[in-house]
């Protein structure tokens, strides 16, 4: 951490699931340093995917629970702000 220090890092943001990468984005969007550390090899937390035997799971598509598509829900208005409006679900 302290090489993180020296880096002039503000917020060290421990996983990168939906939590943890909504919160660096919305540090990095008020202008602090920020830096996620995950010990996956891949970004996501329970919201990523992986493929077994040919098929593609999408492990964490439940948490979203169906709001983001409805922009004045409280997870719609969030996720307009981290992504400035550019996702778009059909």
């Amino acid at each position: 951490l302290e090489t993180l220090n020296d880096e002039g890092v503000d917020y060290v943001v421990i996983g990168s699931g939906l939590g943890g990468m909504t919160t660096a984005a919305l540090l990095s969007r008020r202008g602090w340093r920020v830096v996620v550390l995950e010990q996956h090899d891949v970004l996501g937390g329970a919201t990523h995917t992986f493929t077994e035997q040919g098929f593609e799971f999408d492990v964490g598509v439940h948490y979203l629970g169906g709001e983001l598509d409805h922009r004045m829900s409280l997870l719609g208005r969030l996720f307009d702000v981290v992504s400035d409006g550019a996702l778009e679900f059909s």
